[in-house]
């Protein structure tokens, strides 16, 4: 092979790179673009629904005996002060001044909750308990999914265990979720090292390699 032809075989690996290269930074910097639009605040549904501020200087609390445990977190379950203690088997939901098990919220007081925690106008449309996890939610289940009236296509996403307020979900953030997985080159958008992000790696590192040997120049014979 010559050193023409080679040279022509560098240009079009340098070309179809650059192309690929090209495509991989406009989806970057368009969802980039896109998620700075608006407020992440608007984003998470803040101005929507909140859970309210819990304090835990006032009470004395009572951590029961347990075995092993992942993580122990004390909250407001309902307006009871509760620990939730996570282990192996699952989660478990204690009474913070007791020590004993919390039941299970009924849907009345599901749906109280999330009428309590509304910021706005709305009204509870539809409930559903979930045991599996759908599109727009990653958080502790079993989880009840309430959908309100405004804005449309709103939802609550509330913990079946504890009655707290654990996500709420609208069209905007669906959009800002898909801007995301483009953004990290991540379909499922859950991490940040994926196939399509070694392929825009390897791209740009071809895309400088060959670029570098098209920039080299042999010396001729006879010039200093």
């Amino acid at each position: 092979m010559t050193a023409i032809s080679i040279r022509r075989t560098i240009s079009k690996v340098h070309y179809w790179a650059g192309w690929g290269l090209g495509l991989f930074a406009l989806a970057w910097f368009g969802s980039g673009f896109f998620m700075t639009l608006k407020p992440i605040e608007q984003i998470r549904g803040n101005h929507i629904a909140a859970e309210p501020s819990f304090s835990v200087s006032a009470e004395n609390y009572q951590l029961p005996s347990i075995g092993e445990a992942r993580s122990i977190s004390l909250i407001d379950a309902l307006g009871t002060p509760a620990f939730v203690i996570r282990s192996a088997s699952g989660r478990t939901v204690v009474n913070a001044q007791t020590g004993a098990t919390l039941p299970v919220p009924t849907e009345a007081q599901i749906k109280a909750k999330a009428e309590s925690v509304l910021l706005n106008e709305a009204s509870v449309v539809k409930m559903s308990r979930l045991d599996a996890a759908p599109m727009d939610y990653a958080g502790p289940l079993p989880v009840w999914q309430v959908t309100i009236s405004e804005p449309t296509h709103a939802r609550l996403y509330i913990d079946a265990l504890t009655g707290q307020l654990v996500r709420v979900r609208t069209t905007r953030w669906r959009w800002f979720d898909i801007a995301w997985r483009i953004h990290i080159l991540d379909p499922a958008g859950e991490r940040i090292s994926s196939w399509w992000l070694s392929l825009s790696s390897g791209l740009a590192a071809l895309f400088a390699l060959s670029g570098l040997a098209l920039l080299w120049r042999p010396r001729r014979s006879g010039r200093p």
